[in-house]
């Protein structure tokens, strides 16, 4: 036996989903994920149509003998909601174990600005700058936890150093002044 395929009525117009009731949901689920990933408003436009061509691609699935209008709306909305939360935290997570200390100067001591391998864009070359600046004005001791910290666990750092957690997370707590000084404060 298989499973009968249902098919929606062919007589709903394209983009009948997208309406002022989608447009307020999208808006509010933009602004969530703007809040929660402190995003530009460019970003939130392009979060918003994304979830736009995300309900257009849902369209075809939606039956309203089958579903509420609404309900179906929020449900892709929510979905869609997820993958984005699931795909910015995997990102974030992983840019943490980048470290940023490599090939940042030229032979002469100078700092690049280029990428040598043509994957970094100009943001990121500036954070590297400004990190460095900041741990060159931090004591030794700091210095060695801060460079630590960038490629390993708190718990890796203590045990590297020959030290205790607790140390380490105040030593961390003495550090972050000197981010937030140059303006490199951590929003948590």
């Amino acid at each position: 036996m298989h499973a009968a395929v249902h098919t929606p009525p062919p007589s709903l117009p394209v983009g009948h989903l997208v309406d002022d009731y989608a447009m307020k949901r999208i808006g509010y689920r933009a602004e969530r994920l703007g809040k929660r990933f402190f995003l530009t408003p460019e970003d939130k436009e392009d979060l918003k149509q994304e979830f736009i061509v995300e309900l257009l691609k849902a369209e075809p699935r939606f039956d309203p003998e089958r579903n509420r209008r609404t309900t179906f709306i929020s449900g892709v909305l929510d979905l869609h909601y997820k993958r984005v939360v699931r795909q910015r935290t995997r990102r974030a997570r992983l840019a943490t174990f980048c470290p940023l200390n490599q090939g940042e100067t030229t032979p002469d001591g100078a700092f690049r600005t280029e990428d040598p391998h043509g994957t970094e864009d100009l943001r990121r070359t500036d954070l590297r700058m400004d990190v460095k600046a900041v741990m060159a004005s931090l004591p030794v001791r700091a210095r060695q936890v801060c460079q630590l910290l960038m490629t390993h666990s708190a718990a890796e750092t203590a045990r590297k150093m020959g030290l205790s957690r607790p140390t380490i997370m105040r030593e961390t707590r003495a550090i972050r002044p000197y981010f937030e000084k140059a303006g490199l404060a951590l929003l948590s």
